[in-house]
């Protein structure tokens, strides 16, 4: 599925370019809270791909709703999720508008066989969102492949024995304090933790005196349910 409608240059200012791994594409977002949307669904483990401008609703003045976003899961018998995200100051201002819409795209879900749901930044705008944003960077392998796996290796087998451990105490030690080798477990944490294969409290900043550990009982995903 492609998207319906092209985003409007006069929302660049606020809008944008987004370069998605899930969708191996550019997406396009029209605001800083839409952005914040796809930081959330990139490191949803439940997120399959996501399309913006998903489709053409026909509205009750004859004309189109377009909705922002259409999201597919990975569990087959989980319906897609037709979704709006919005400011509460917006819905605020043009409720009676937003309102009619709302329903109107809500409907429309039902008929498809999607669900519908409305975020706003009290869904979006949470401490995991500066972490995700980190993370990000790190979600490519950030090594050569020839020190890849070795590095990976190290660090999986460290924190095993030692968890949970501090981000700097396994880059320090493994590194044996020079300056090179340390750079890159580092990074080799950053990417195991971006990728799932190390856990941590992904709602508290992440520095490097986090703790990290295997044990599969930290929160990951969106921070409130799709």
């Amino acid at each position: 599925m492609k998207p319906v409608r092209a985003i409007p240059i006069q929302t660049l200012s606020v809008g944008g370019k987004f370069s998605s791994r899930k969708n191996s594409r550019i997406v396009s977002y029209e605001s800083q809270l839409e952005l914040a949307f796809l930081y959330h669904l990139e490191f949803s483990p439940d997120v399959k791909a996501y399309v913006e401008q998903p489709c053409k609703v026909p509205s009750p003045s004859g004309r189109h709703y377009v909705p922002d976003f259409l999201v597919f899961f990975n569990e087959p018998l989980r319906r897609p999720l037709l979704v709006e995200v919005k400011y509460s100051s917006e819905i605020r201002k043009n409720s009676d508008k937003l309102l009619t819409k709302f329903e109107t795209l809500e409907k429309y879900a039902l008929k498809k066989g999607y669900d519908f749901k409305v975020f706003t930044e009290k869904d979006l705008l949470t401490p995991r969102l500066k972490n995700y944003k980190f993370l990000y960077n790190y979600l490519d392998k950030p090594l050569p492949e020839n020190l890849y796996a070795t590095y990976v290796e190290n660090v999986i087998n460290f924190v095993r024995e030692k968890q949970p451990v501090r981000v700097i105490d396994v880059a320090k030690i493994l590194g044996k304090g020079e300056f090179i080798p340390t750079g890159f477990y580092l990074s080799t944490v950053w990417h195991l933790i971006a990728t799932g294969k190390l856990q941590t409290n992904l709602d508290e900043e992440l520095t490097n005196l986090t703790y990290v550990y295997l044990k599969k009982d930290a929160k990951r995903g969106l921070p409130c349910p799709l």
